[in-house]
């Protein structure tokens, strides 16, 4: 079964990556909160929300489509939103290749999905 040529899909970098699930659990932004997102510029920086705490550093991309972050964040704690949080600060910690299909973006650790995030348009 032949995908569509790769054309369509959305570029890894210069897009705004809305968190859609973590950890194999589902992510609702509570209507009072921001997103918890991730953006990956064109110099090698990323930045991003855990839903609780803003995340900066770089990413490395080797190979086809190799990935690693080194990121730091902000140390609050806030109740409601830790467990999404703590999911995605550890996605990005330990993903070592991403997938994109469409407007949909893949984190993996070997054969393990870590996060799913999906495009929005630009913020």
């Amino acid at each position: 079964q032949k995908k569509l040529s790769g054309d369509s899909a959305t570029p890894l970098k210069n897009t705004y990556w809305r968190l859609e699930e973590a950890n194999g659990k589902p992510v609702i932004t509570p209507a009072d909160a921001k997103e918890v997102h991730l953006l990956l510029s064109d110099d090698g920086h990323v930045s991003g929300f855990g839903g609780c705490n803003a995340a900066g550093g770089s990413f490395t991309l080797s190979g086809k489509n190799g990935i690693h972050f080194q990121t730091i964040s902000t140390k609050m704690y806030c109740q409601s939103r830790m467990d999404v949080e703590d999911s995605f600060f550890q996605a990005l910690q330990h993903a070592d290749h991403y997938r994109i299909e469409g407007e949909d973006m893949f984190l993996y650790q070997g054969d393990k999905q870590l996060a799913h995030f999906h495009a929005q348009p630009s913020r």
